[in-house]
């Protein structure tokens, strides 16, 4: 951090990326070398060189999987979304049972209104975690977006969220949100 402060982005950024290379990836610690190395570039508005460090340290470590990833934030941030796209699709390949991942990824499909795909990788996360309120609650909000609000896709909607009331708990919270959803969904719905 010196280093950037004094003006030495290009030696303090080197240093930073040897000690990530020396740290377990998922440790607080590299997450704390990655803001470093990531706000070194974005606070002077430079997108592009973190985009240039992200691609070079992924030709040197294929598998890092925040590399990608900060690699897909970056593009996105630079508006090429179908680079991101594409960097955070190899994210979900290195990883494919990581669940923040897959809704990296979901939220940059939305922004990038590739609605149906982000439905696919939504499934998927419903699939592996059933008993999961916020995942069935982002399905059925997917759906109603996808569909436009047509009758169909409310119905397809609110059966999602049923299937959040079915959920073993002794809260009444699940039904309120149910409850919630489909007030919330009742203004896009506009029969012909």
């Amino acid at each position: 951090a010196l280093k950037v402060q004094l003006g030495q982005r290009a030696a303090a950024v080197s240093l930073l990326d040897e000690t990530l290379d020396d740290v377990l990836p998922e440790s607080w610690i590299a997450r704390t070398i990655w803001k470093q190395i990531q706000g070194s570039f974005l606070d002077t508005d430079d997108t592009d060189g973190f985009v240039t460090f992200c691609r070079h340290r992924l030709r040197r470590r294929t598998d890092d999987l925040d590399a990608r990833l900060h690699l897909a934030e970056a593009l996105s941030l630079a508006g090429r979304r179908d680079q991101s796209i594409r960097e955070f699709e190899r994210a979900v390949e290195l990883a494919p049972s990581r669940r923040d991942v897959r809704e990296q990824f979901i939220h940059q499909l939305v922004i990038a209104d590739e609605v149906p795909r982000a439905i696919e990788q939504c499934e998927f996360i419903v699939k592996e975690h059933p008993e999961d309120a916020e995942a069935l609650a982002r399905l059925g909000e997917l759906q109603l977006r996808q569909g436009r609000a047509s009758l169909p896709v409310v119905k397809e909607a609110i059966n999602t969220w049923r299937r959040i009331t079915g959920l073993k708990t002794d809260s009444p919270l699940p039904a309120l949100n149910v409850a919630e959803l489909c007030r919330r969904a009742i203004p896009t719905f506009s029969p012909a």
